[in-house]
Order: C-alpha cells, then structure tokens, then sequence
C-alpha cells in the first residue's frame, strides 16, 4: 500500500510528495488536509472525524519507521512506561 493510500482519491492525488516534516510552516499537515479536503471533496477535513479513520488504516510499524518525531514520541512514552528498577 503506498503511503498516501489512506486518504480519498480526490485528495490523495494533491498531496505533496514530501516529508511532512518538511512542509512548512505556513501550511502544516492539518492545515494542507483541510484546504485540500474542502477544494477537492467539497467537505470539510474532521480532526475528530477523519483523523482516527485515517488512524486505523495506517500500519503503526511504518509511520514508526517512517517518522523521526513520531518514533521518539514512543520510545519516550515507552521509557516512561517502564518499571523502575
């Protein structure tokens, strides 16, 4: 499944095909989902709605893999989750 797969063929085909870490911060990723939601769906881009179906498509070992600021994110988490010994 490519990356962008996720997302409804009407957006995926205007996403960037760069790194979100990259995209600027004029137009961050939630930003880029919601005009790109609105212009080429007509509907608007749900956080609480879109997200966590977009979430449940995704393989967590790829976006891990795939994503610095994320897999620090869990090694920390993981870390803090750890008995102390």
């Amino acid at each position: 499944m490519s990356k962008h797969a996720i997302f409804p063929p009407e957006v995926r085909q205007h996403l960037p095909q760069r790194a979100p870490e990259t995209i600027n911060t004029t137009e961050p990723p939630k930003a880029l989902l919601r005009r790109l939601y609105r212009q080429h769906t007509g509907k608007n881009y749900k956080e609480t709605v879109n997200g966590p179906e977009l979430f449940r498509k995704l393989n967590p070992d790829d976006a891990y893999t795939k994503c610095p600021h994320l897999s620090a994110m869990l090694d920390d988490m993981l870390a803090f989750a750890q008995p102390a010994s």
